[in-house]
């Protein structure tokens, strides 16, 4: 990267932002909105329009030791099934405040480990769900699955309710990886539940891989993205994983000297990235990635893409309700966030009360500055005809809003009467530019030390180290046979880089998976049209909300949930 020393100079290694899915974040959330604001927001949603439903469960059979997610672990059903109860009381409570005529366009299951749910929980939440929402007759179901928490039974019962969108968490596929943060996930564990979910009709696949893992190199991370490759993912969300360990205890167990440097960070994220992007793949903001068929990729292309707590979505809907323990709800007038602790949820569900804690008011510029935070994020540009024509502010406002957010990044950005752009230079500063917009200048200690792409390292101060001196420093840790596969007549989507029916990219295949794969997708899953959303869309977030300064992130890869934080 030519101008290496540029994002650095301009805090790329250093500097502490929001990850943006809710402006403000959800850390600014406040005790301005109770059970009554959320009843009350409830009672004021549009009669027959959709709306997004969220349910969160917060269990884990296992806690892995990278998750700096508020997660309970357990080794019973019996606390998994007292939640259930509750949150069927919760949606039975929700449901009767509903306007006439509202119907769910999107149902979202996330955690948590939401497939730990037995067979016959699952169908009766589910049940529940279409007892107390009208479901719209094209809505979208989608549930995040641990391929170590799921077998036929639980994958009959999903089916059975509706399910038709699956994300599935990966992390790394390298053993050594694994051992190091907890999760022990075998290629061939995380293959059969994908072919266990395409041949029960399941048309739609995401999947979540983590870039600053230790002992994490190119080669590791180009073998690991292979092998995801060779599952024909839709959608793909590569995450930085951010080492917190003073505030998600858990970390502790991770060695900080086996991390990758902030400098090596970026060379992970490039090097996935660009195996991607040579299979055929779009990416999509900061961190996500489509086929161009993909729902997704459509919305990026025609400027429906939108930012909220599953990451980036297509999702059009004005309101979305969460449901369970810290899950989170957006309004027109803001957000509204359950009770994080369980016990204090279910406490006051079985008490016949709304489970709301916290959240917060839109008011002053805050809808406007949500919007542009927004748009950057999405789309790296503002189209100032939108936002004048929303009658968000005035046009000498919104010059002046330009002009102080491009004095602070310099020859990155580009703006003129008809808005403001991030130049290709500096899109790895998006969420820094984003913050220029931010009128509630997040306190650093509130984040994760991560960056726009999350490329920071344990430290948040680095030693400067000199440009590279040649673009040869940043290529592959491979050989590159001509670059491009596309220039060298290799299909562009459907098809992974390296495996049987094709010569990798790179060269031989064997440079980056020590063994074959098999990149044909199962027989039924062949010729089925694609078409994903969403977690962290990351086993989480998968979905939860973030917590308050004083306790640890909702999610250490940084996922952006569902219903969760900002």
């Amino acid at each position: 990267m030519d101008n290496l020393a540029q994002l650095r100079a301009l805090g790329l290694f250093e500097a502490k932002v929001p990850r943006y899915t809710s402006y403000p974040p959800a850390n600014k959330f406040s005790n301005d909105v109770q059970a009554q604001g959320f009843s009350d927001w409830i009672a004021a949603i549009r009669p027959g329009s959709p709306v997004s439903l969220y349910l969160h469960v917060p269990f884990c059979r296992r806690l892995c030791w990278f998750c700096a997610c508020r997660t309970q672990g357990v080794n019973s059903d019996d606390p998994v099934l007292a939640y259930v109860a509750t949150l069927k009381q919760e949606i039975a409570q929700v449901g009767a405040l509903l306007p006439e005529g509202v119907e769910v366009a999107r149902l979202h299951w996330g955690g948590g480990t939401p497939t730990l749910l037995g067979p016959e929980a699952t169908t009766d939440l589910a049940n529940a769900v279409r007892q107390h929402f009208t479901m719209s007759d094209d809505a979208e179901f989608s549930v995040e699955i641990d391929p170590n928490e799921i077998d036929e039974a639980r994958l009959d019962a999903l089916a059975a309710a509706g399910m038709t969108r699956a994300s599935i968490g990966v992390q790394d596929f390298d053993p050594e990886i694994q051992k190091t943060i907890g999760r022990i996930q075998s290629y061939e564990i995380t293959r059969d539940a994908v072919e266990g979910l395409r041949a029960r009709g399941v048309h739609s696949l995401n999947a979540d891989i983590l870039f600053g893992l230790p002992h994490q190199t190119r080669e590791k991370i180009a073998d690991s993205v292979q092998k995801l490759l060779s599952l024909n993912p839709d959608r793909v969300a590569l995450y930085g994983y951010a080492h917190v360990p003073w505030m998600a205890k858990r970390q502790q167990l991770i060695p900080t000297d086996a991390l990758p440097t902030p400098q090596e960070r970026l060379d992970l994220f490039e090097t996935a990235a660009r195996l991607f992007s040579w299979d055929g793949y779009t990416q999509i903001g900061i961190d996500h990635f489509a086929r161009a068929g993909d729902s997704l990729a459509q919305a990026a292309r025609t400027g429906h893409l939108r930012r909220n707590f599953q990451g980036y979505t297509d999702d059009t809907c004005e309101v979305l309700i969460g449901l369970g323990a810290s899950s989170i709800s957006r309004f027109p007038q803001g957000f509204a966030q359950n009770a994080p602790a369980t016990m204090t949820y279910q406490k006051a569900v079985r008490a016949g009360q709304l489970a709301t804690g916290r959240g917060h008011v839109f008011k002053g510029e805050d809808r406007l500055r949500a919007r542009l935070i927004e748009a950057l994020m999405c789309d790296f540009r503002i189209d100032s005809h939108e936002i004048l024509g929303a009658d968000l502010t005035t046009p000498e406002h919104l010059e002046t809003l330009y002009a102080s957010a491009a004095a602070a990044f310099p020859e990155m950005v580009h703006h003129d009467a008809s808005g403001f752009e991030i130049l290709p230079p500096g899109r790895p500063l998006a969420r820094l530019i984003a913050r220029a917009f931010d009128a509630y200048e997040m306190q650093a200690s509130s984040h994760s030390s991560a960056p726009p792409l999350h490329l920071l390292g344990p430290n948040t101060r680095i030693a400067p180290v000199p440009p590279r001196a040649t673009p040869a420093d940043h290529t592959l840790p491979f050989p590159l046979v001509h670059g491009n596969p596309v220039a060298r007549g290799l299909p562009q989507g459907g098809q992974s880089v390296a495996g049987p029916r094709g010569r990798c990219a790179a060269g031989a295949a064997q440079s980056l998976t020590r063994r074959r794969v098999d990149r044909r997708p199962p027989p039924s899953a062949r010729g089925y049209s694609r078409s994903w959303d969403c977690r962290r869309s990351r086993r989480c977030c998968r979905s939860r909300p973030r917590r308050p300064p004083s306790s640890p992130p909702p999610c250490g890869s940084g996922r952006a949930p569902p219903s969760g934080h900002g």
